[in-house]
C-alpha cells in the first residue's frame, strides 16, 4: 500500500459545461479513455511492434517494441514512487530527447502523477518557480545534458525552493537510476482528473501552468494528427524539438 502524499493537493479547476462535454462526446471529439488506459491498450496490442527509437542519457542506441515501453514505463513508476511521488503528486520532466523521456512520462500516468513539461534549457529562474507553483514531489534530470551540470543545478533549485518557504522536490537522474525499482499500487484516475500541467509560452515572463485534462488534450489532438497526416500503422514520428513542447 501507498504511503499517502505529503504534497499539498491540486487545487481545484473548473471544468467545460456538461452539455458541451456530452455534445463533444457525442461527436467523437472527446474519448473517457485516460492517458494510462490508452499506454496500456496500445503496449498490448501492439507489444511487438517498434515504438521508439533514439538514444539513452549515456548516448546509446536503443530501439524499442512496445513491450519494452511498457517495462520502462512500470520501471519509471517504481523509481517515482521509490522517492515518494504519491497519485496526484506533480513531477517536473526536464529532459532532453532522450528514450527515457517516453519512458517518465508514461511511468507517470502508469502511478498517477502529473507530469510538468519543463523544458532542458531551463534554469534556476524556471524550475525553482515551476517547483514552487506545482509543489512538486519529483524533478526528473539527465545529469550532464549538453555539458552542463543538472545536478548542481538542481542543488541550487532545491536551495532556492526551500528559502522561499517550500519543499524541494526529489531529485531523479536519469543517467543514474536504480535497477530494482519500488512496488506501487495502480492508481484509478477518472477521465475527468488533470492528466498534466503544460507551459504557457512565456511571453509575459516565466511560463504559467496550464492545467489539462484526459479527453479534451492529447489523445483528441494525436488521433487527429494522425488522421490529418495519414499515418500509416506503422509510420514514425520523428521528434526534432524537445519532446516536452507543447507547439
Amino acid at each position: 500500500m501507498n504511503a499517502p502524499s505529503s504534497r499539498s493537493p491540486l487545487a481545484p479547476v473548473r471544468s467545460w459545461p456538461e452539455e458541451l462535454r456530452d455534445r463533444y462526446r457525442a461527436a467523437g471529439l472527446w474519448t473517457d479513455e485516460t492517458f494510462d488506459e490508452f499506454v496500456t491498450d496500445r503496449t498490448t496490442r501492439f507489444a511487438d511492434n517498434l515504438a521508439v527509437v533514439g538514444k539513452d542519457a549515456h548516448g546509446n542506441d536503443h530501439r524499442w517494441t512496445y513491450r519494452d515501453l511498457a517495462a520502462q514505463a512500470e520501471h519509471a513508476a517504481g523509481v517515482l514512487s521509490g522517492v515518494g511521488v504519491r497519485e496526484g503528486d506533480r513531477v517536473i520532466v526536464a529532459l532532453p530527447n532522450v528514450v527515457e523521456f517516453a519512458a517518465f512520462i508514461a511511468g507517470c500516468f502508469r502511478l498517477g502523477a502529473l507530469p510538468v513539461f519543463a523544458q532542458p534549457g531551463h534554469r534556476e529562474a524556471e524550475l525553482t518557480q515551476f517547483c514552487l507553483l506545482a509543489d512538486a514531489a519529483a524533478l526528473v534530470v539527465c545529469g550532464d545534458t549538453d555539458g552542463h551540470d543538472h545536478l548542481a543545478l538542481t542543488a541550487r533549485v532545491g536551495e532556492l525552493v526551500q528559502g522561499r518557504g517550500g519543499v524541494p522536490a526529489a531529485v531523479v537522474d536519469v543517467q543514474d537510476l536504480p535497477v530494482a525499482a519500488t512496488e506501487f499500487v495502480l492508481p484509478k484516475p477518472r477521465p475527468d482528473d488533470i492528466a498534466f500541467l503544460q507551459l504557457s509560452g512565456g511571453t509575459t515572463g516565466i511560463s504559467k501552468l496550464i492545467p489539462a485534462r484526459t479527453p479534451t488534450t492529447s489523445t483528441r489532438c494525436g488521433r487527429r494528427q494522425t488522421s490529418a497526416t495519414s499515418a500509416p500503422p506503422r509510420g514514425c514520428w520523428w521528434c526534432s524539438l524537445p519532446g516536452t513542447t507543447s507547439r
